[in-house]
């Protein structure tokens, strides 16, 4: 056998030999070199030892450090990688690009830049802010949600009468969506406006945004709303949007608020939260954080016949302690507008405003009206509004409160007198 060939055939060293033998031979030409050190004249050495201080000035050497199946315990982790204007990077994470406090703060003449929020609803909604309306089971809590999201959906007041432009609206149906067209198209048909005017400007979302869950479902809201551009949004109810939270934590309460918040800020948009009271008084149920830290705090009580009255208990920066009256009446929708549905599908309650008027005004205009609508039943309201030659707002409010009282009944968007009332001959 050759010698290359019984060369190969030898068998490979394990790796810790090597390291070993290479170990050796580095501790040998250290020794190799201390020993020709001291051989060397003097002079030769303060020369070596000057050119090598001169050149361990301008250069860096790397040892070769020992095996360590430890790892290394003082090098410090990279930095998370972010993209330029401070967003999620291809290569990583988003790191935190929050501004340091003290870049934040204000002076005097800074405040006066802040934005001061102006009203979405006379009186009960302020732009941009954290609303609750709250009251006990059975107070037509929901009903006046919906005819606020669609008084602003329809750029009205919550008499249908015109009071801006359309703006956007998000409604978190969290207890369920089944009901929800028939009390819109109500709503619609009794203030003579056009269903077809909300469908650019009001969404229904069928199923609960959960304000726990702050990196999916609060930050998927705050995303929606913002493609959406929406003015207003709202969770009905905030029961059913906080389910894992306990409710009366003010520690995890305060953690559903800074979510809903979120949403604010994100969009700018006001958030309105429905929630219950306790099953006595006005406060209301669980923990008290929201109580604090909604920026208006609005609760609801019911009166006699379908009346409901709103009390202002808090707004940080706007007049407190005002009620604004409502009043729920029957409707029931048109069977153009819901075709191969029951009648009882299509019974429902509208919620309008109730405003003061003098008794001797009611008199007269219910009077016109009635006697009107004995000669000619079936008449519209545009069409009433001619007929009486009585103001366009004044018809609407009156017809409000002859279908609560039962005087008048409404079909689609006609009135007729109901059948008591031609039989008590209702006519003064």
């Amino acid at each position: 056998m050759s010698p290359h060939a019984a060369k190969r055939q030898r068998p490979s060293r394990p790796r810790s030999n090597l390291v070993d033998d290479m170990r050796r031979a580095e501790r040998t030409n250290l020794d190799n070199h201390h020993d020709r050190k001291i051989d060397e004249p003097r002079h030769v050495l303060d020369r070596r030892q000057a050119a090598t201080a001169s050149t361990e000035a301008v250069t860096t050497t790397v040892e070769a450090p020992d095996v360590d199946l430890s790892g290394p315990h003082d090098v410090p982790l990279p930095e998370e990688p972010v993209a330029e204007d401070g967003g999620p990077s291809e290569h990583g994470p988003r790191r935190s690009m929050r501004a340091p406090l003290a870049d934040r703060l204000l002076t005097l003449s800074s405040l006066g830049e802040l934005r001061i929020p102006t009203p979405l609803v006379g009186g009960l909604l302020y732009r941009g802010t954290l609303a609750q309306l709250a009251g006990p089971a059975g107070s037509y809590k929901s009903f006046l949600a919906i005819a606020v999201a669609c008084s602003v959906a329809a750029g009205t007041d919550l008499d249908g009468q015109r009071a801006g432009e359309p703006e956007r609206v998000i409604y978190v149906a969290a207890e369920g969506a089944a009901g929800l067209r028939a009390r819109i198209l109500a709503w619609c048909e009794h203030h003579g406006i056009d269903p077809r005017v909300l469908e650019p400007t009001l969404r229904v979302l069928p199923v609960p945004v959960q304000l726990g869950n702050r990196s999916t479902d609060v930050a998927e809201a705050a995303e929606a709303a913002q493609q959406f551009h929406a003015a207003l949004v709202i969770l009905d109810t905030r029961s059913k949007c906080t389910i894992g939270l306990e409710e009366n934590s003010n520690t995890e309460q305060a953690k559903a608020v800074e979510a809903a918040e979120q949403i604010c800020e994100a969009t700018d948009a006001t958030v309105l939260v429905i929630h219950h009271t306790g099953k006595t008084g006005s406060t209301p149920r669980g923990a008290t954080a929201w109580d604090g830290g909604v920026w208006s705090d609005l609760r609801i009580t019911n009166g006699k016949d379908f009346a409901v009255t709103v009390r202002c208990e808090k707004h940080k920066d706007a007049p407190s302690g005002c009620s604004h009256g409502y009043q729920l009446v029957e409707h029931q929708v048109s069977d153009d507008a819901m075709p191969r549905s029951s009648e009882n599908a299509r019974s429902t309650l509208v919620c309008v405003s109730r405003k003061g008027e003098t008794p001797a005004s009611v008199s007269q205009s219910d009077s016109l009206i009635v006697r009107t609508l004995r000669e000619t039943p079936g008449l519209t309201g545009p069409e009433l509004v001619a007929a009486t030659r009585i103001s366009k707002s004044t018809v609407y409010k009156r017809l409000r409160a002859l279908l609560a009282d039962g005087t008048v009944v409404k079909s689609g968007t006609r009135h007729s007198l109901t059948s008591s009332a031609v039989a008590q001959r209702k006519v003064s």
